[in-house]
């Protein structure tokens, strides 16, 4: 258990907090729990969140030294700031933080850290003395991701067999966005039955055409928006369910993108693919498409593709039209790459 799962079931909370790591899915979790428990949804008055460039020192001071209004606290969320790499720094903020009241809450939500920043540094001081709360959202090993993923299954009423977890685990990977919709799929298609079994698994994933998957992806980091929707369009047509497509894209970019940022891969294709989670017969088709794309491009379709997945959830949004949007988005994000 994270210190952060104990402040959470104690309901009694660091005044500061930094969330980072590689694993997305845990740093919207926590940042959304966090966000619940610190603050009303509908109070806006007591409740900034402040993202990318917005964020500043000025902002950060101005909202959370006034008083909370009919509230017991003020709480500022901060996310994207780049506060904590090295271009980012500023030494005012530190000052700006240290003179905020006990009465207001801070989160800062990173997916870009270095350790080595004096920002980094200071706030592991302050956790040394019980005055701040680190939590690394890293990658699960197996075994915790299958904790997960029975625990999800749990909550929604649902049993998993073992080797349908591990059926799962092979189609999905470890990124906990991807198996969540996967598994939101797969709850929807077994309906009032209670176990998930492996054919349930194989069931969802065997309608789509990995093939032309690939396709579109090529496409897109072509630039050509008219084949790429065309490939998609034939799926549907042929019966191929727009959620199942979607999945599928988001894991080829996830592929994508592990291996434009781990440097230095050495092995062979067996090695490589195991390391970015896909299959040695991918590796070709990975190297030529990650030569079109830089890591920023791909970390927005990322985002986007989990954007869109939760639109689709809370939203009568159509699931055809949500992937069309998905990927005019990932042209729109290729064209502005600075590769292109």
């Amino acid at each position: 258990m994270l210190l952060i799962d104990k402040e959470l079931e104690l309901n009694k909370f660091s005044k500061l907090h930094l969330i980072c790591g590689e694993e997305y899915y845990m740093m919207r979790s926590y940042k959304k729990r966090l966000i619940n428990a610190l603050s009303n949804p509908d109070d806006d008055m007591n409740k900034l969140i402040l993202s990318g460039k917005e964020a500043d020192e000025v902002a950060i001071a101005d909202f959370g030294n006034l008083a909370p209004f009919m509230a017991p606290s003020r709480l500022i969320v901060v996310e994207d700031s780049g506060f904590f790499s090295t271009a980012g720094e500023k030494a005012e903020l530190k000052k700006v933080i240290d003179d905020l009241p006990e009465t207001t809450f801070l989160i800062f939500v990173e997916k870009n850290i270095s350790k080595n920043v004096s920002m980094y540094k200071w706030f592991q001081k302050k956790q040394k003395n019980n005055l701040a709360l680190i939590t690394e959202c890293e990658k699960l090993d197996d075994r915790k991701l299958g904790q997960f993923i029975a625990g999800y299954m749990a909550k929604r009423g649902k049993k998993i067999t073992k080797s349908a977890t591990q059926l799962l685990l092979e189609r999905i990977g470890n990124d906990m966005t991807m198996l969540s919709s996967e598994m939101d799929k797969i709850i929807g298609y077994v309906g009032d039955e209670e176990a998930v079994k492996d054919s349930d698994i194989e069931a969802v994933g065997s309608g789509v055409v990995v093939s032309k998957v690939f396709e579109m992806i090529d496409a897109v980091s072509k630039g050509d928006e008219n084949r790429a929707l065309s490939l998609y369009r034939d799926l549907v047509v042929n019966k191929e369910k727009p959620l199942g497509i979607l999945t599928l894209l988001g894991r080829q970019y996830v592929s994508l993108y592990r291996f434009k940022t781990m440097q230095g891969l050495t092995g062979n294709d067996y090695d490589i693919a195991a390391k970015i989670g896909t299959k040695h017969f991918k590796m070709g088709f990975i190297r030529s498409v990650s030569r079109r794309y830089d890591v920023k491009t791909l970390e927005n379709i990322l985002e986007y593709r989990a954007e869109i997945d939760q639109l689709i959830k809370t939203s009568d949004l159509d699931e055809q039209v949500a992937v069309e949007m998905f990927l005019i988005k990932a042209l729109t994000n290729h064209e502005n790459s600075v590769l292109m």
